[in-house]
């Protein structure tokens, strides 16, 4: 699985404090042994099957990938981390017995080493199929790759719900034939073409803060506000916007514009936010970094709990979304 989708899936699964509390443990580590792969036998007690490209890191350059900054073994090593077991507090590997290329001194086998070894082989064994029969139930999301994309109630209906637009993206709960059942951002199900949805993507993902950063920066949105005081908050509670000057009602979800633009809610919270014809300049976009896809309808960059999309049309910004998945 690339890093990226499985960075992706470690997030949707588990709670803010287990990510937190994943990046605290990684830094200690790092602190210690500045080594990756040790970071990882320590961790997960199990090697990356390939060596990371750069294996010393100090803690300042893990904090700096956390604050968005790409690094290419460091992407390796969090996706690698994010894609097994973790083991848990107390059970890790001593990082003394773990430290790379390190030459074990010849010793005379005991009991005890015997038993403690046993008792590994059958606790991994456990986690391995715990996290199997947990792979198995995963959901995994998949982007629109197509400019848009038609929505369908039922998986044999001709009948269109709505139209999903590149990059849009959808957990998939099975594909039988040419469709796709999803599920929508209101938690209900529908169906798509296949074939217009794919879950590859390349390169690293941003941090939050870092694409709300750039977000905040050069998206239009009335003074002293953020894109994290719609997307976080109910719409009873926002402050400064005035009335919508139109609201619509769709099969998914209602459509609030605004001068500059367009909300999209479910039950009075919004999870999606449209920009129509922004004016950008390639310095203002290079600063997004290396976009997980890109094609003739448009491109996209993801970060933890957030996606932007830029839809263009010959080679002019339509649309810009940042939508935040629910």
């Amino acid at each position: 699985m690339h890093r990226a989708l499985s960075a992706l899936q470690f997030y949707t699964s588990h709670t803010e404090v287990d990510i937190k509390r994943l990046h605290e443990r990684i830094l200690l580590s790092l602190s210690s042994s500045s080594s990756l792969q040790a970071t990882c036998l320590h961790l997960t007690g199990i090697a990356p099957s390939r060596p990371f490209q750069q294996d010393t890191v100090r803690p300042e350059e893990w904090q700096r990938f956390l604050d968005g900054h790409p690094h290419e073994s460091i992407a390796d090593f969090y996706g690698f981390l994010t894609s097994v077991p973790l083991l848990d507090e107390g059970d890790e590997m001593p990082l003394e017995q773990t430290t790379p290329n390190a030459v074990p001194k010849k010793r005379v086998l005991s009991w005890r080493l015997v038993l403690l070894a046993l008792a590994c082989f059958c606790i991994g064994a456990l986690a391995t199929w715990g996290y199997q029969t947990w792979a198995k139930k995963d959901v995994i999301y998949h982007f629109v790759s197509t400019k848009s994309s038609p929505i369908y109630r039922h998986p044999d209906s001709s009948t269109v719900l709505q139209s999903a637009d590149f990059g849009d993206a959808f957990p998939v709960l099975d594909i039988v034939k040419d469709r796709a059942r999803i599920q929508l951002p209101d938690r209900t199900q529908a169906y798509m073409k296949a074939s217009d949805l794919s879950e590859k993507t390349i390169g690293s993902m941003m941090t939050d803060q870092a694409l709300l950063k750039w977000t905040d920066a050069y998206m239009t949105l009335p003074k002293q506000t953020r894109a994290t005081d719609l997307l976080d908050d109910p719409a009873t509670t926002w402050v400064g916007l005035g009335s919508p000057k139109q609201k619509i009602k769709t099969a998914v979800d209602e459509t609030w514009t605004y001068e500059s633009f367009t909300v999209h809610l479910i039950d009075d919270r919004a999870y999606a936010i449209d920009w129509k014809s922004p004016r950008l300049s390639q310095k203002e976009l290079a600063r997004l970094g290396t976009f997980q896809r890109t094609n003739t309808a448009g491109r996209l960059r993801i970060s933890i709990h957030y996606q932007l999309q830029i839809i263009e049309s010959e080679s002019r910004i339509q649309l810009i979304r940042l939508t935040k998945r629910m």
